[in-house]
């Protein structure tokens, strides 16, 4: 620690003295700048304002807002299957499915997982998926869709591994 604390002292001297010799190398050189001439001025001139003879896509097609819809309360229990592929949630916007040991790790879903390693996936074979009201998502201070994710009574596999909610793009 005081080696490293010798080494930038020394450092820190060695830069302000340089710093110091940059006077009397300007004053050698006879360098002061109030003595400068100062140069002329750039000559300027009014522009002329000149239509575009293109149309203003912008003003033809003036921005919108969105109406949103957000999804209906409601929840689906769907039968998972062994492949690990996503199967819809019934009428619910939500897909769910098994994850690999591969994917659970890294928080990645892949299209190059084996199919062996989709079969060894554990877990529920049912899991609940329910859409909470807005009322409820607004009470919890969240803007956005929360959903809930349960495994059903009579699940295999192991109790304490929990669920992992993955984002796709």
């Amino acid at each position: 620690m005081r080696r490293r604390a010798r080494l930038i002292a020394a450092g820190l001297a060695a830069f302000l003295l340089l710093g110091l010799l940059g006077g009397p190398i300007a004053a050698a050189a006879d360098l002061d700048l109030l003595k400068l001439e100062k140069p002329d001025p750039v000559p300027t001139r009014e522009v002329a304002k000149q239509l575009s003879s293109k149309p203003d896509q912008t003003a033809q097609h003036p921005w919108k807002s969105p109406k949103v819809t957000w999804p209906e309360p409601a929840t689906a229990t769907p039968a998972l299957r062994e492949s690990g592929a996503p199967v819809k949630a019934g009428s619910l916007p939500v897909s769910v499915g098994r994850t690999t040991a591969g994917t659970a790790a890294s928080g990645k879903v892949s299209a190059l997982s084996s199919a062996s390693d989709r079969a060894q996936a554990s877990g529920p074979q049912k899991v609940q998926v329910q859409v909470l009201d807005r009322a409820t998502t607004e009470s919890l201070g969240l803007e956005g869709v929360v959903l809930a994710l349960r495994p059903t009574a009579g699940s295999r596999g192991e109790r304490g591994r929990r669920g992992r909610l993955l984002r796709l793009p």
